[in-house]
C-alpha cells in the first residue's frame, strides 16, 4: 500500500526513468510497455503539483509528466497483445 512519505521518492524513480527514455537512453516502447506510467501519474500527480508549488520548481517531476502523456497515446495506438473473452 503506498504510504504519503513515499509519494516524492517513487515520483523521482519514475522522473529518472522518464529522463533516460525520452533521452533516448531507454526506448521508450520498453518503458511504455513494462509500466504504466500515465497510472502512476496519476496518482502521483496531486503531490508532485505540491511540490512545484512549494518549491517554486515548475521543472519538478518535469519528464514523468511528459511520459504519462506518450504513454497514453503508446497504449491507445497498440491493442493489447493478449485477447481476454
Amino acid at each position: 500500500m503506498q504510504q504519503p512519505d513515499d509519494e516524492i521518492p517513487m515520483a523521482h524513480v519514475f522522473e529518472e526513468i522518464s529522463t533516460l527514455a525520452l533521452h533516448g537512453l531507454l526506448p521508450e516502447d520498453l518503458l511504455f510497455d513494462a509500466f504504466a506510467i500515465d497510472i502512476y501519474w496519476s496518482q502521483l500527480e496531486a503531490r508532485v503539483q505540491q511540490v512545484r508549488k512549494a518549491t517554486s520548481n515548475d521543472k519538478f517531476c518535469e519528464n514523468f509528466e511528459i511520459a504519462a502523456e506518450l504513454a497514453v497515446a503508446y497504449r491507445e495506438e497498440r491493442p493489447a497483445k493478449v485477447i481476454r473473452t
